[in-house]
């Protein structure tokens, strides 16, 4: 083929294109309600469905604006299913909802209780609607009720759950979710799913919004909480442990307050099998500085910082085991993963206890905690603080 010939196919090829080149499914933003965060809650046998939308009004000056001149807008909808409730929104709201940018979704307790499937089914069969989008569960109260509260330092009450749970997740106190996370938790043999939980709370005079603590899923129904604290335990079975959790340790010689900064921890697991009887083995190894001391009496001379890794040994020993016992015993749910890694390490004792089932095996399972706090940093060489006479 010769030159001339060549180029003539590829500019006929060129101008070919030309009439499908663009966006094809281009959509201007003045006809989409941008949503960025949404509450389910139930309604009778309705899903009520509250959206906040970003209002991208220009020219205008509205109490609460954000500092980019987002001015949050709230619309609320009924329906049979969440996505019927979804389009009669824009017979309010005048606009198509754009699911893209929302940060949280939350949903009500009594919605949790009776099941989750709706609300990830539609999530999943949503093109626009993103896996990665943080769930909240709320806990004694309507999801809508979030949205009413006031974000004085964020654009919008969905902005702000974003952000806390990207920066409180280095709490030691939250084990932040996304939709993907819950459903992947919740499809998964031999261990349950959760969903960290908010609330409002008062804060000069105001309600704000708060989040703390953990929901807990037995499939896809919500059974009970965890507390900021048992949180923490939780974190460290699951090897999720990030720095900054704090642990305060008391020592008798002398009568001494200490706080710990956790740095890092590793959570290693082992399996053993007594019988047919799976039994579960932790070891804990958090890495900790000296974060303050309450007194000016020396705790950190050699016999003393043995006394006192001992007790950090034996307190955080005892708080793993304690939420591990409530769990079994309150809400039968493996949160732990346990089963999973059963599942995983041993298919055929897995395959033995589904005979039986997870959940009746699960109560009663066996597990021991090991816990090697190390201390290091520059903590320990300073000296405490001396009072002059």
């Amino acid at each position: 083929m010769s030159p001339g010939v060549r180029a003539g196919l590829l500019f006929a090829c060129f101008v070919l294109i030309l009439p499908v080149a663009g966006c094809w499914n281009y959509r201007e933003i003045r006809d989409l309600g941008i949503v960025v965060g949404a509450a389910f809650d139930k309604e009778g046998e309705q899903i009520h469905l509250t959206v906040e939308l970003m209002s991208t009004k220009t020219g205008e000056k509205a109490e609460g604006g954000g500092s980019l001149g987002i001015r949050p807008q709230l619309f609320e909808s009924s329906g049979k299913t969440v996505f019927e409730a979804v389009r009669n929104m824009i017979a309010k709201s005048g606009k198509k909802l754009y699911w893209s940018h929302a940060k949280a979704f939350i949903v009500s307790e009594e919605m949790a209780r009776d099941g989750m499937i709706q609300i990830t089914d539609w999530i999943n069969r949503d093109a626009e609607v993103r896996s990665q989008t943080w769930v909240l569960v709320t806990r004694g109260e309507r999801a809508a009720d979030i949205f009413k509260t006031k974000s004085k330092l964020f654009d919008t009450v969905s902005m702000q759950l974003e952000e806390t749970l990207r920066r409180y997740g280095n709490s030691g106190k939250l084990l932040s979710t996304t939709v993907g996370d819950f459903v992947e938790d919740m499809e998964a043999p031999g261990i349950g799913a959760t969903i960290p939980f908010v609330q409002t709370a008062e804060n000069a005079g105001d309600k704000v919004p708060q989040i703390g603590g953990t929901a807990l899923f037995r499939g896809e129904r919500l059974v009970g909480y965890l507390d900021a604290e048992e949180t923490r335990s939780l974190l460290f079975i699951r090897d999720r442990m990030n720095r900054g959790s704090l642990i305060a340790v008391s020592t008798e010689r002398p009568k001494t307050e200490v706080s710990l900064e956790i740095y890092r921890s590793k959570t290693k697991r082992a399996l053993h099998v007594e019988g047919n009887r799976p039994v579960i083995e932790l070891t804990v190894e958090p890495l900790a500085d000296i974060a303050e001391i309450s007194t000016e009496k020396d705790v950190i001379d050699l016999e003393k910082k043995e006394e006192l890794t001992e007790k950090a040994n034996k307190q955080l020993a005892r708080e793993l085991q304690k939420t591990i016992r409530e769990v079994q015993e309150k809400y039968q749910t493996d949160v732990f993963g346990f089963g999973q890694m059963i599942h995983h390490r041993r298919p055929d004792l897995w395959e033995a206890i589904e005979q039986t089932g997870w959940e009746r095996v699960f109560p009663d399972l066996e597990v021991q905690t090991i816990v090697d706090f190390r201390l290091k940093g520059s903590a320990l060489l300073s000296e405490p603080t001396k009072v002059g006479e």
